[in-house]
């Protein structure tokens, strides 16, 4: 029995791997990815936990406010939501004094609780304009909100290209006779979403700067305007407003002092009324309040 020791070398090697590899096999194969199962099950426990949660507190929000969202929903006709939402957009633009305003609109879309609408308006606004179609769509009680919108200014001019994607929604009635949705007529009245009421609180927007990207070659003196003439002291003082600036602090100009704005280079001489006059090498320029400095013009020697 000369190998007997061998014999019981590789025995006792074999049996030694054997439980070893056992051990390693039981706790890489078997208990890690059990413990590992055991924690993704409880994870998604919790987490469908939450979202039934979450689901049950948007069901008891919308049974509480169901009928809300029904008087302010779409009417059930698609005809009547396709020309009456673009008859109001169009004179929506008109009150907002857009210029060439179209407007678009696609066929709604079905999903599991309402139709989706889209529409496109397109046309050139000023800011002014674009801050009050803000305030007023804001103000609308249907069920609608902006997609998206980008604004290009115009060179040289005070107008921008807006290209704008509106969307709104029209509910499925609770019950074939369920006074709301309207059938074929759009919501009247109004529904607060703005944090004030009154649309002064909001033309500070339209005092923002939106030519700050626009391309090379714009006039400051094309958008600076005289916003008022104050009196200290007894003697003038005008307040400008240069709508090419990221500010809304006016630029205040006191009597004899020379304004270089863009290609306007005068000196204020005297303020007449709602007209302030400049001299220009020796030749006197009107400028009337709320008109931009380009168009100020001469004013005849004998009529000084």
């Amino acid at each position: 029995m000369k190998n007997l020791p061998q014999i019981l070398f590789f025995t006792g090697f074999g049996l030694f791997a054997l439980v070893y590899g056992g051990f390693w096999a039981y706790g890489s194969l078997y208990k890690e990815p059990r413990l590992r199962l055991t924690k993704e099950i409880s994870q998604y426990e919790q987490a469908n936990e939450k979202y039934e949660t979450q689901i049950a507190q948007m069901r008891e929000f919308v049974q509480k406010n169901q009928q809300a969202y029904l008087v302010r929903s779409f009417p059930r006709s698609e005809l009547a939501v396709r020309t009456l939402y673009q008859h109001w957009l169009s004179e929506l633009a008109a009150f907002c004094d857009f210029e060439e305003p179209r407007i678009l609109s696609s066929l709604p879309v079905r999903s599991t609780w309402c139709y989706m609408y889209r529409f496109q308006l397109q046309g050139r606004v000023s800011s002014e304009g674009f801050a009050r179609f803000l305030f007023e769509f804001y103000w609308a009680p249907y069920l609608h909100r902006i997609v998206s919108f980008t604004l290009s200014p115009i060179e040289n001019s005070e107008w921008m290209n807006l290209d704008m994607t509106l969307e709104g929604i029209a509910l499925y009635p609770p019950t074939n006779d369920a006074a709301y949705p309207l059938r074929d007529k759009l919501p009247e009245g109004w529904h607060k979403r703005l944090a004030s009421g009154p649309f002064s609180t909001y033309q500070a927007v339209a005092e923002r700067n939106f030519l700050q990207y626009s391309k090379s070659g714009v006039d400051r003196a094309d958008y600076t305007t005289i916003t008022f003439i104050n009196i200290e002291n007894g003697e003038p003082q005008l307040w400008l407003t240069d709508r090419t600036q990221n500010s809304t602090a006016p630029i205040v100009v006191k009597q004899g002092d020379s304004v270089k704005i863009g290609s306007f280079v005068a000196a204020f001489v005297e303020a007449d009324g709602d007209y302030a006059v400049f001299d220009h090498d020796g030749q006197y320029w009107l400028l009337e309040i709320g008109e931009p400095l380009s168009k100020a013009y001469a004013i005849p020697p004998e009529i000084r």
